[in-house]
């Protein structure tokens, strides 16, 4: 678990502040845990749930830590209940919360509504706090994953947006499919490639929220023949709660009326 102080005087929030805020009835103070209920056929389930009827888990604090943002200090919360690690594709449920100190204590500011299942073999993978604007941070997600020669990091970007804490961005950063191999040709010839791929946020005069940079580097083969580059540099802005690519201008040919 990570916690970080950044001089403040004041205490964090406790576990059970935090666990009560985010998992609410689902929550058992006495005795620590969380139930769930998903149905029982497994695959039906809206969220992806892994389990089957009624699942009681323990909660994980992942990492609490105290930033000062603009005129208050906020608290970013990572939790982890849920976690199946029966199977290699069974991907644990996150929360994510920040509070915010006012008025002597703290209080919940964000949350996330929707389940997030991000992992495998009951594993969150990474979760980094990284700042998105001056004054706001949000969790980057990375997942290192393969199977049958196709490897791949998969990110996912939680933003808070007033209450709610909800996805901005996801994508792959890297792909390593040099020993991929589909011996029935159901889906067609292998698409080799070997790509690595860095990120960054950059400052964007007075907006509220940084730009967000995607670089990568590599090559693929498609077909396995054509060789082609796979150096690209994609720059985001925040629209509407998301990252996303700026739309090419159209250009308007005006035509002349004749009187």
């Amino acid at each position: 678990m990570l916690v970080v102080h950044t001089g403040h005087t004041q205490t964090l929030p406790t576990e059970e502040e935090i666990f009560v805020s985010l998992y609410g009835g689902h929550y058992n103070p006495t005795t620590k845990r969380a139930t769930w209920h998903c149905p029982q056929e497994s695959n039906a389930a809206p969220d992806g749930c892994a389990f089957v009827g009624d699942s009681t888990s323990e909660i994980e604090l992942l990492q609490r830590v105290v930033i000062d943002t603009g005129e208050s200090p906020r608290t970013y919360v990572n939790t982890n209940a849920g976690s199946s690690g029966g199977c290699h594709a069974c991907a644990p449920l996150l929360g994510f919360g920040v509070f915010r100190f006012r008025d002597n204590r703290w209080q919940l500011e964000s949350k996330n509504v929707d389940k997030v299942r991000f992992g495998g073999s009951g594993e969150p993978g990474n979760v980094d706090l990284v700042k998105i604007g001056p004054d706001l941070y949000g969790f980057m997600l990375t997942h290192y994953d393969g199977n049958g020669g196709y490897f791949s990091t998969n990110a996912l970007l939680l933003a808070p947006k007033g209450k709610t804490i909800q996805e901005a961005w996801n994508g792959i950063l890297d792909e390593d499919n040099e020993g991929a191999y589909d011996p029935t040709g159901k889906d067609g010839p292998a698409q080799r490639a070997h790509v690595d791929a860095a990120y960054r946020f950059l400052y964007n005069g007075d907006s509220d929220h940084y730009l967000f940079q995607v670089i990568s580097h590599g090559y693929g083969y498609e077909r396995g023949s054509t060789y082609h580059s796979r150096n690209l540099v994609q720059t985001y802005r925040f629209v509407n709660g998301r990252y996303e690519l700026p739309r090419p201008s159209v250009k308007k040919e005006s035509k002349k009326i004749r009187p």
